[in-house]
């Protein structure tokens, strides 16, 4: 027996001709053996092991033949000739195609295979098409093959089928929610984010909504609530137990919120009745080791501050364990994550974004967890909360983010660009020539005023696109300010602050119907330094502009008509845009060329920060929050009609942003300021910036002015309580400093 032992171990980590190894250490066991067995009842028993093992070793077999090759056609090799990740679909007649309703990242990837033959990745998702990706490879075609099943029988049938084909391999990656037991491939697969897992035939549709993420402790400390339909390792369910002894002395001691503990795990039949009420057990999930949520896990989490995600097992099926993980995402539980299973959008979702929303808790015993979790400060929960919503809502929250996820991931795999960053093609009525004789490019030779698109992994950065800069970039060392050779540019930077080489701004002006005002605001603009153009957002589609006459500048001016009256288009990525610093103006602003300059210099330090001439401030009220332009001792708003941002921010208004809070903006044709500073602080979590220099303005109490009308404050406090409920809580924050350049 000692003998078969070692060979058995010895065949086991060759992994090599198993099947064949094992039917022959058996039966030379077996013959050897056979003589002394001495009832039939024995020999029958002796029978039906070999029959197990046999089984069982040719099932592993089978599997580790399937897992052994998992590079021949995922390299990059078919791809050097792309600049960015092209991929077309299968389209069949009968089928129902999950990528119908594409990411808006990939617009042209939904072209079919069968048009063009050109593409570095070919997305399959029925089993037919799959088998014929895997049986004829590139031969057929260049273009690989990316397996996407979304449903768990899809993917379940296809690895059924291929083990039952001799000699067959899954040489291709497959993205699928679920996979049987052992078949995960880590750095090969990817681990399609699930959306929910219908167990007892309750579906819980996605949260649109951001969960309220304040109080930081709720009524619970630690929930768990799943079932699971076979064994597994019995190391977490020493865990339970011991959680469940702690809740029962908390009871019998009457202990109070937010320290309580429910903690409910069911192991067998006797218990699916009370986790899944329904009955109506999805079978597809019988054969798979894995804890799978409650019923009640929803009600459950939106009461507890942390809430435990369990692995069974390494290698078993990854569904249970992510979908208790982003059912945690999705109500704002934090994750306390006992186990090392695949995270969904690994490579897509940063390690140190998870690592901000989300607790690793691997073998400690109860007390010490709860020790732990109790002693974590309000602040440092709010912020994991907050994280966890960010990732949920934007890899997670719907079919278009999952697939923009999976697509993202790829990309990173071919360490690809994403695709870059949408413009908005501007409608330009007008445009005036500039005049000869800049004052920049007289001083210092053309530097390009934006860079190339490039590569960011900063998680705070929307990551699906490319962008041409973010405030986030790093600073180059002054050695190369100092040293590029050029002495008017180096005048040229001293005059800035040598952060950053030669750089210019472009201003914007929104304008509905006050062109008297507009011309005066941009002729004011003329020779001034370092201004690259002047847009001019003219936001009445009907008005004409055939007899409006507009002033002359050193640099371009573009008047460009919107197709309707909306307030957010002042925050539109236009095409016209070539600066990273731009600088907005209403109609009536008039900062004076000195002011301007100071600010713009003020900004270049501050480049994550909106950076302006007024300030406002949110004040706290019985119905909420109470919007207040007395902001004498503390401040936390900019107004954007005289204020300076990057425009990376542009982006992140039109994309970004809850497309509920652009609608809001609309309806009440008001608020976008207001939006555009929520929206910075939940970025940057960092207040804005007023600058030393007085505002000024060529029309105070205008008539036609928004700020007259009645109700106007009152109305943009009601604004200020409902972006709070879309963010779930109130990014804005509050500062006394003003900046002031040398």
């Amino acid at each position: 027996m000692h003998v078969s032992s070692i060979c058995i171990n010895h065949i086991w980590r060759q992994k090599q001709q198993v099947v064949v190894a094992i039917v022959l250490v058996v039966f030379v066991y077996g013959i050897l053996n056979y003589d002394s067995i001495a009832t039939s009842t024995q020999k029958k028993r002796y029978v039906v092991v070999v029959r197990n093992v046999l089984g069982s070793f040719s099932a592993w077999g089978r599997r580790q033949s399937l897992r052994s090759s998992t590079k021949p056609f995922w390299s990059k090799e078919y791809c050097l000739n792309e600049s960015q990740l092209r991929f077309c679909t299968l389209s069949k007649p009968t089928a129902v195609d999950p990528l119908l309703s594409i990411s808006p990242q990939y617009p042209g990837g939904i072209r079919s295979c069968d048009v063009v033959d050109d593409f570095c990745l070919k997305i399959v998702y029925t089993v037919e098409d799959a088998l014929e990706c895997v049986q004829y490879g590139p031969v057929k075609s260049k273009t690989m093959c990316l397996a996407v099943f979304t449903q768990i029988t899809t993917s379940q049938r296809f690895f059924d089928q291929i083990a039952n084909k001799s000699g067959e391999q899954v040489s291709i990656p497959v993205a699928a929610v679920s996979f049987p037991n052992g078949m995960f491939r880590r750095s090969f697969d990817l681990l399609l984010p699930v959306d929910h897992v219908a167990i007892d035939g309750e579906i819980v549709t996605s949260v649109d909504q951001s969960i309220s993420l304040l109080p930081a402790r709720r009524h619970i400390l630690l929930s768990f609530s799943a079932g699971r339909f076979r064994g597994g390792d019995q190391s977490e369910v020493a865990l339970f137990e011991q959680l469940t002894q702690l809740s029962q002395e908390q009871t019998a001691g009457e202990q109070k919120e937010p320290n309580r503990i429910s903690v409910n795990f069911f192991q067998n039949s006797s218990g699916w009745g009370v986790c899944w009420p329904n009955g109506n057990m999805n079978l597809s999930l019988f054969e798979y080791s894995g804890w799978y949520p409650c019923s009640n896990l929803p009600k459950l989490l939106i009461n507890s501050t942390f809430s435990l995600v369990v692995e069974t097992e390494v290698d078993a099926n990854p569904l249970g364990w992510q979908t208790q993980l982003i059912e945690c995402l999705k109500y704002g539980a934090i994750p306390v994550l006992i186990g090392a299973g695949p995270l969904p959008g690994d490579e897509a979702i940063s390690q140190s974004q998870w690592d901000k929303a989300v607790i690793r808790a691997e073998g400690s015993s109860a007390q010490k967890l709860l020790n732990m979790l109790s002693s974590l400060p309000d602040e440092e929960i709010f912020e994991m909360r907050r994280q966890g919503q960010i990732i949920y809502h934007r890899y997670f929250i719907d079919q278009k983010a999952r697939m923009s996820t999976l697509l993202l991931a790829v990309t990173r795999r071919f360490t690809y660009l994403p695709p870059m960053a949408p413009v908005v093609s501007a409608n330009v009525v007008y445009f005036g020539k500039p005049s000869v004789g800049s004052p920049d490019l007289s001083e210092a030779a053309e530097i390009p005023v934006s860079r190339p698109y490039r590569r960011t992994y900063d998680d705070r950065v929307y990551p699906f696109w490319s962008y041409p800069s973010t405030p986030w970039d790093s600073f180059p060392p002054s050695d190369i300010i100092a040293n590029q050779g050029n002495s008017s540019g180096w005048i040229y930077d001293r005059q800035l602050g040598y952060d950053f080489r030669k750089e210019q701004f472009t201003v914007i002006v929104l304008v509905y119907n006050r062109l008297q005002l507009a011309y005066e605001t941009i002729k004011s603009l003329d020779r001034m330094k370092h201004l690259k153009s002047v847009i001019v957002v003219y936001n009445n589609p009907k008005g004409s502009l055939e007899n409006v006459s507009w002033p002359r500048l050193h640099v371009p001016v573009y008047v460009v008509q919107s197709k309707r009256n909306s307030l957010n288009n002042r925050f539109l990525p236009y095409d016209l845009i070539k600066t990273d610093a731009i600088f907005s103006l209403d109609d009536d602003s008039r900062p004076s060329q000195r002011a301007i300059l100071e600010t713009f210099r003020l900004w270049r330090s501050n480049r994550e920060r909106m950076v302006g001439f007024a300030a406002r401030v949110h004040e706290p009220a019985s119905d909420g929050w109470r919007y207040d332009t007395d902001a004498s001792h503390h401040y936390s708003m900019i107004l954007t009609g005289i204020a300076i941002f990057h425009r990376y921010y542009l982006y992140a208004y039109t994309y970004e942003m809850p497309a509920v809070i652009r609608d809001l903006v609309d309806k009440g044709m008001n608020c976008e300021d207001i939006a555009m500073n929520l929206l910075i602080a939940h970025l940057t979590r960092k207040p804005p910036l007023l600058t030393n220099e007085k505002p000024s303005f060529a029309c105070n109490g205008c008539q036609s002015s928004l700020s007259v009308r009645g109700g106007h404050y009152k109305r943009r406090s009601q604004c200020l309580n409902s972006l709070k409920e879309v963010y779930g809580y109130m990014p804005l924050l509050y500062t006394t400093t003003k900046g002031l350049t040398l």
